[in-house]
């Protein structure tokens, strides 16, 4: 796909993985050791060599072997993450550097070690009811829902209304169909 860069316009990156096991796993990636990844640790990372960010800051825990949905908000304020619908802050703010990604599964050190189901770029920043309700959607597609957490607006029923590109300013990517990829 084309070349995204992730630090150009507060972009946020939604995907719905399943990690067979605690073995890093890129989502998004690219030269210069830029990666989106989920690390064998359980943690969510967005880096890059150059790191776009004043801190490596790896947040929460996803579980391995299921599937979950996750989120890597690079923003111009703060690098933010959202794991299955909870919204986690790091104290990292932004850098200079841009973080470009073109490649799904793959970035220069590793490859995702599992299935990758979907994957949403969006052109800009959502508001917290747009994060919801895209999280909400994501979720109740692909059968994650019983793991958004209590509280969140779409916790006990999927949006009633599917979110569009022209309300979300998706750039793409969404829609994929699951793919593999070993380590190797």
């Amino acid at each position: 796909f084309t070349t995204i860069d992730l630090m150009d316009g507060n972009r946020e990156v939604f995907a719905v993985f399943h990690q067979d096991d605690a073995q890093d796993m890129t989502i998004l990636g690219g030269g210069g050791n830029s990666q989106m990844t989920v690390m064998s640790n359980q943690t969510l990372r967005l880096w890059k060599s150059a790191n776009p960010y004043s801190n490596n800051t790896q947040l929460g825990t996803v579980a391995v072997a299921t599937d979950n949905m996750a989120g890597w908000l690079a923003h111009s304020d703060k690098k933010k993450y959202s794991i299955n619908g909870e919204l986690k802050v790091t104290n990292d703010t932004p850098t200079t550097n841009n973080m470009d990604v073109h490649q799904i599964g793959r970035q220069q050190y590793a490859n995702a070690d599992g299935l990758i189901g979907e994957i949403v770029v969006t052109d800009g920043t959502l508001t917290d009811a747009e994060r919801a309700q895209l999280e909400g959607y994501l979720a109740w597609k692909w059968g994650t829902e019983d793991l958004l957490p209590d509280g969140h607006a779409y916790e006990l029923a999927a949006p009633t209304v599917v979110p569009e590109p022209s309300s979300l300013a998706l750039l793409g990517l969404g829609g994929l169909l699951m793919a593999r990829r070993r380590r190797g």
